[in-house]
């Protein structure tokens, strides 16, 4: 038995019918998930756990935050002295303002909307005797994982980090005022390719200084590990995290054409009459 079928007339309406139900499904999908899961395993502010969903789509961005066991924090929170060290604010240049002002995730979504109509679109190149349709089509095909995997992905992480209203939930996802106070700081970082994306796990460890005495911070800054073990163990904190950037789930469905094109090969109609005429 034949596993890949010869050319046929109706495996171009197919695949331009099914181009464009997926192209419909794919842009109502989410097109990427970024979870956060994070515990404190050790200190006052344990055991809070820190849970974080955000999802994006064609239009909006959606950002759940959720705190449990998050009494401890909070009581931890209002007892830390402020270890930070005064800095003179720089001033932001004019370009950097206009700079920061820029939306990158919107323009990723251009991006893909206008990719996912042009592959549509492409796919009429088949009811015509453009020679190099399979050319085109492949091409979009394989420009369209490229902006759900790697440009839309990088584009958002662009808008994290250009100071956007979307990073507030990042910002206080670990206490990163916390994270700079740490004397003896121990990070640890694991990151994975999954079949969607990437996932990282992370953890922290440290003596808070905010918890220190604040005539004993000095000293504190300037104690061995030894002696902070011995002089501040009360303030030691631990934390650990777990972090995945994925495309929606959805997306995925786009490996059907693949498997389309090599079991139902196509070519214009155009010339398939044409050579049939011959």
């Amino acid at each position: 038995m034949q596993l890949r079928l010869s050319s046929q007339r109706w495996f171009v309406y197919l695949s331009c019918g099914l181009a464009l139900l997926l192209a419909v499904h794919v842009y109502m999908s989410a097109w990427t998930v970024v979870q956060f899961d994070g515990v404190y395993e050790e200190g006052k502010p344990a055991p809070t756990e820190i849970h974080a969903l955000i999802v994006v789509d064609s239009k909006q961005t959606y950002i759940d935050v959720d705190m449990e066991k998050a009494t401890s924090f909070f009581v931890y929170s209002f007892s830390r002295n402020d270890t930070s060290l005064e800095q003179q604010q720089p001033v932001e240049s004019q370009d950097e303002k206009q700079e920061s002002t820029i939306d990158y995730t919107h323009i990723g979504r251009v991006l893909i909307v206008t990719s996912l109509f042009l592959f549509v679109v492409a796919h009429g190149l088949f009811l015509t005797s453009f020679r190099f349709s399979n050319a085109v089509v492949y091409s979009l095909f394989c420009w369209l994982l490229v902006l759900f995997f790697i440009v839309f992905p990088s584009l958002y992480i662009l808008d994290l980090g250009a100071g956007s209203g979307q990073n507030i939930a990042f910002e206080n996802f670990s206490s990163n005022d916390v994270e700079d106070s740490l004397l003896h700081q121990t990070v640890h970082a694991d990151w994975k390719m999954t079949t969607r994306g990437i996932s990282v796990e992370s953890s922290y460890s440290g003596y808070d200084l905010g918890l220190v005495s604040k005539h004993e911070v000095e000293q504190a800054r300037n104690s061995s590990i030894e002696e902070a073990a011995t002089l501040y163990s009360a303030s030691f904190i631990e934390f650990q995290s777990t972090f995945s950037f994925e495309v929606g789930k959805n997306i995925q469905t786009l490996y059907i054409f693949p498997l389309l094109w090599f079991l139902m090969p196509m070519k214009p109609l155009q010339m398939g009459k044409s050579s049939e005429e011959e």
